[in-house]
């Protein structure tokens, strides 16, 4: 028997090796309160701790807002990602090998597709980050950083970047490390010309959408890079630009440099 593509076997598996409150414990800073662990809930605001977890259990529950469930419910709330994509991601942590297809059944697409943009995304980063730190075209924006204080230790931390003025830099970059040219429109990285036509395989009726601007990356609480802002070098509107929505990145929902900030409040009593 199969559940969300994934048999049920290998479900059972990921529940006994995976612990509850290790993956809250990287959302939420909880405190032990009798046999069960306290913290402010992550779905809803609230002053007083109403949020529980059960180790033995391996179960929680918000007293305020009602939300509870197994560690799949809790990663598929704080996430916003389906089941299959949960146990998969949970799988992987464990060790455990989940196969492609089950029974026949091809696996979910959109999984797949989330995870080829995390890689995109990952590349992009890293061409941003060796465009700034390597050779002449980053010498503007190093400048740049530079008047602001900000030094190479800060640099590197906060993954700042830099995209060059070329107009196809990053798309040829992209497309030699494998991905195609539906993969970079669906993450948001190129733009088509208004007068470019719309066969997949025409690179040059599109562009790269960041152009002489500092970049820096946007990512979510598993510290994976969803999208990329990013400030103009010189003359230039917008003077500050983000990536479009895409599969992974939701401009209502992303907070700039949220990852830094839980890891920040596990060391502080309060975050405001």
């Amino acid at each position: 028997m199969s559940l969300g593509l994934i048999p049920q076997d290998i479900i059972e598996q990921v529940k006994d090796r995976i612990d509850i409150l290790d993956v809250v414990s990287g959302y939420v800073t909880l405190s032990k309160a009798g046999q069960h662990f306290k913290g402010l809930c992550p779905f809803h605001s609230e002053k007083t701790p109403s949020f529980t977890v059960s180790s033995s259990r391996q179960i929680f529950h918000c007293f305020g807002c009602g939300a509870g469930g197994n560690v799949f419910g809790f990663l598929m709330k704080i996430e916003g990602t389906s089941f299959p994509e949960t146990v998969r991601e949970l799988a992987r942590k464990a060790g455990i090998a989940v196969p492609e297809a089950a029974q026949g059944v091809r696996p979910s697409p959109d999984a797949g597709s989330r995870e080829k943009l995390e890689r995109l995304n990952e590349a992009a980063q890293a061409w941003f980050a060796r465009n700034l730190h390597e050779g002449e075209g980053g010498a503007s924006a190093r400048a740049y950083l530079d008047e602001r204080g900000m030094g190479q230790a800060t640099l590197h931390t906060f993954g700042f970047g830099y995209a060059p003025q070329a107009w196809d830099g990053l798309l040829k970059h992209l497309l030699k490390e494998g991905f195609t040219l539906p993969d970079l429109v669906a993450g948001g990285l190129i733009t088509q010309k208004e007068s470019g036509g719309r066969n997949p395989k025409d690179v040059s009726g599109y562009y790269d959408k960041f152009r002489q601007r500092v970049m820096f990356p946007i990512c979510d609480l598993r510290k994976k890079v969803i999208g990329f802002g990013g400030r103009i070098l010189g003359e230039g509107m917008p003077k500050y630009l983000n990536s479009p929505e895409t599969p992974l990145f939701n401009k209502g929902r992303a907070l700039y440099l949220l990852e830094k900030a839980r890891e920040s409040a596990g060391k502080l009593d309060r975050l405001v």
